[in-house]
């Protein structure tokens, strides 16, 4: 039996990293999806008080669309927002995501969630490797570094690469936006786990509270943005981008050309520029920990990438 295997195997997992919750009120909203027979259950045998919406499996997604962005958890925020629940957790359509709402419906930045993860994960293991995607905020650096460990940044989609070569014993940790993998349990990617962990982090840490425990995670602005980029021009467009972006920027601490350029500065502030390789679009990520440097940073990111479409377009 598949899912009493991986839901033992789990559970152990969870024993070997927290207790049990204390009647706590949880909401989940299951996305019509896979983790329906899942996530309900395994909270339920950690001692937490559950609730779920969108809990028939419909492969149509009828209570709404399956991913789980802001966008698409009205619904879940408003009854966060009008009830009682200690923290709202949300997932996709094969369980790998999780989201997560406060007490108050206000959504949880995916990279405050993985960097609270990231830090538990090397503090228990008493230091370690985390490997988050490339378009991750620098907030999980900050409580990595804290913890002893060190961050590596891998293109999207290329987490498993880092976790299949040989540098895979040093990993505590890997995640993209939504999408946690708990190296010590598996490789794989697991929002169901991460509902359970997050559950028994906000009983323990947060005293009951999600809005408690997401005190300790600094909550920093972003922006995230993108402008047309014709096929025809994105082999030229990154490296003449780095040209003319960097000297512009103050206090550059490294580059990173894993998938796009990302300038990293010693305030903790960076761009990220990436192309789509779908679609005739180049997207710019920029975050810091106060507001007018995100903005400041924004428009300079985005005045240079309009004159490199420009110059390269008439080229």
């Amino acid at each position: 039996d598949i899912r009493n295997q991986y839901l033992k195997h789990v559970k152990k997992f969870l024993a070997s990293r927290g207790g049990f919750g204390h009647d706590t009120k949880v909401l989940l909203d299951l996305a019509n999806g896979a983790a329906i027979n899942y996530t309900p259950h395994l909270l339920l045998d950690l001692g937490f008080s559950v609730t779920t919406m969108n809990s028939h499996q419909d492969g149509h997604f009828p209570g709404r669309p399956a991913e789980p962005s802001p966008g698409n958890l009205g619904d879940a925020m408003k009854m966060a927002a009008d009830s009682d629940f200690a923290v709202t957790m949300c997932h996709d359509g094969d369980g790998d995501r999780l989201a997560v709402i406060d007490e108050q419906g206000e959504f949880i930045d995916q990279n405050r969630v993985i960097a609270l993860f990231a830090r538990d994960e090397v503090t228990k293991r008493g230091g370690g490797v985390v490997v988050v995607s490339i378009d991750t905020s620098s907030v999980i650096d900050e409580l990595v570094t804290a913890a002893g460990g060190t961050v590596v940044r891998m293109p999207l989609g290329s987490l498993q690469e880092f976790l299949a070569s040989d540098k895979k014993k040093e990993v505590v940790f890997a995640s993209e936006p939504w999408k946690p993998i708990f190296t010590e349990l598996g490789g794989w990617m697991d929002g169901i786990t991460g509902a359970a962990r997050f559950a028994q982090m906000m009983e323990e840490q947060g005293e009951g509270s999600c809005m408690k425990l997401m005190k300790t995670i600094p909550k920093y602005p972003m922006v995230r943005d993108f402008m047309p980029c014709p096929d025809k021009i994105k082999p030229k467009f990154l490296s003449r981008v780095k040209e003319l972006l960097v000297p512009q920027m103050s206090g550059v601490n490294q580059i990173l050309e894993v998938d796009g350029i990302r300038i990293e500065c010693t305030d903790g502030s960076y761009v990220l520029v990436r192309v789509s390789g779908t679609e005739p679009k180049a997207r710019v990520y920029v975050g810091a920990k106060e507001q007018s440097i995100v903005d400041n940073l924004a428009s300079l990111a985005k005045r240079v990438m309009s004159e490199v479409i420009e110059e390269l377009e008439k080229s």
